[in-house]
């Protein structure tokens, strides 16, 4: 024992990995941490790291092929601010470390779009000055120090002792059936968006609604600290073709901005309501609302509409959001099946049906993982900038995936390779460009 804090790294397989694992450890025993190199990729290897050891590091850095060290992001992570996950390139949207920045945002290091429109990044900062900086894993290897710095002056927090984690049944132990049930809710949205307000609004007010928050100074007064942008693109391009799957995982991430919020905006516009994504977060916003109104839930978001003529906030939504109960529970189920760190389709254990039928249709009168998973779908009203707005109401949130126009996978795929046009099942005919996957195969028109 050498009474060093522990410091386990998983690094990338590739051979390109090797030069950041070195900076990693060099860094790593700068700052006091004992450190090992874990190569062997497994759910047991990576237990042992997230609740034995005082630090794990994740490099997930891939060239979309390689597994790595994915193979041992055991479930727990999002519950761990020790577990910090860096990369050389975008994490797949679906991975939600506890602590934020460690690698660049999606679709880095594009900066234009196939239609030539320039990418617009997240405003947050990235360790230096919001732009990821790759050159020497500059911008990886400063937030890194930080977090490393941080951890370093923190007590450590509840952790197993590791020699009994080499027992063959030690994942089944009361010791660490105990730790999981431990663990709270994902630490990202717990640290980083309470006291804040969720902003809503159409891509197309982006740097009106940037600049709101770059200027607010709601710490100086009463109202929240900060105001939180998803920036286009972020989660999902407006006109990027998504399988319901996707829509319903980006769903289940905006629910928990929402839910950890503690305001709610609306940026009035014309077209506000002529998206399916606003309706989806206005709708979202209604759950947490009724859910605490219901006593399920301790705090919700306020919903406020801002006028930006005026600058005015005037409480209450912008008109009355019908929903029943049935469709919230619905809503819930679908964005539970879909979130971080669940598996697609849900697995009960042996002996039940690993496939089990879905609770909701997703295309036409079909329940099946297989549509769920590959149709890919578009809504038309932002393709043909329609100002038809959706009506505030859940059922046309869920009505919504079914009215919008479905393409099967495999014609997107070859369309994108051919440059030729493809036609959905209701016959509009688009071409399509492939940009690099945030899961699988998707694709923007």
């Amino acid at each position: 024992m050498t009474g060093l804090r522990t410091l386990t790294l998983f690094p990338s397989p590739r051979e390109q990995g090797a030069q950041l694992r070195a900076a990693i450890l060099r860094l790593g025993n700068e700052l006091g941490y004992e450190c090992r190199v874990q190569e062997e990729f497994t759910v047991r290897t990576g237990l042992r790291a997230q609740f034995c050891d005082d630090v794990v590091v994740y490099d997930l850095t891939t060239n979309g092929t390689e597994e790595g060290a994915y193979r041992s992001l055991v479930s727990s992570y999002p519950h761990l601010d020790h577990v910090l996950i860096v990369s050389r390139t975008p994490l797949p949207i679906n991975v939600l470390p506890a602590r934020l920045g460690g690698a660049p945002p999606y679709p880095h290091p594009l900066t234009r779009l196939p239609d030539g429109a320039a990418v617009l990044y997240p405003p947050r900062n990235y360790a230096s000055d919001g732009t990821w900086e790759s050159k020497n894993d500059a911008s990886l290897l400063r937030w890194l120090r930080s977090a490393l710095e941080n951890l370093a002056g923190e007590p450590v927090g509840p952790r197993l002792p590791r020699a009994p984690s080499f027992e063959p049944l030690w994942p089944y132990s009361p010791e660490v059936v105990g730790f999981v049930k431990n663990l709270r809710g994902p630490l990202a949205f717990r640290r980083m968006y309470q006291g804040q307000a969720f902003i809503s609004y159409r891509g197309s007010r982006v740097a009106d609604v940037v600049q709101l928050s770059r200027s607010w100074s709601g710490a100086a007064g009463a109202g929240p600290t900060f105001l939180h942008v998803v920036a286009p693109g972020e989660l999902a391009l407006e006109r990027e073709l998504l399988s319901a799957a996707r829509r319903w995982l980006v769903l289940s991430m905006l629910r928990m901005f929402i839910f950890s919020a503690s305001e709610f905006w609306v940026y009035d516009s014309d077209d506000y309501l002529a998206s399916w994504w606003t309706l989806a977060e206005l709708v979202l916003a209604e759950v947490a609302a009724s859910k605490k109104a219901d006593g399920i839930v301790t705090s919700a978001p306020m919903i406020r509409v801002y006028d930006p003529k005026s600058g005015e906030l005037k409480d209450g939504p912008p008109s009355v959001i019908k929903m029943r109960k049935r469709q919230r529970t619905m809503i819930e189920r679908m964005t539970g099946l879909t979130q971080p760190g669940v598996s697609w389709p849900p697995f009960y254990g042996p002996g039940t049906d690993p496939a089990p039928s879905l609770p909701m249709k997703v295309v036409g009168r079909r329940k099946d993982w297989a549509a769920f998973l590959e149709t890919m779908m578009i809504d038309r009203r932002v393709l043909e900038r329609s100002p038809d707005p959706y009506s505030t109401s859940a059922t046309a949130l869920l009505k919504g995936l079914h009215e919008m126009d479905h393409f099967d996978a495999a014609s997107l795929r070859a369309a994108a390779a051919s440059g030729r046009a493809v036609r959905s099942a209701e016959g509009l005919v688009i071409k399509v460009a492939e940009l690099p996957p945030r899961l699988a195969n998707e694709f923007w028109e």
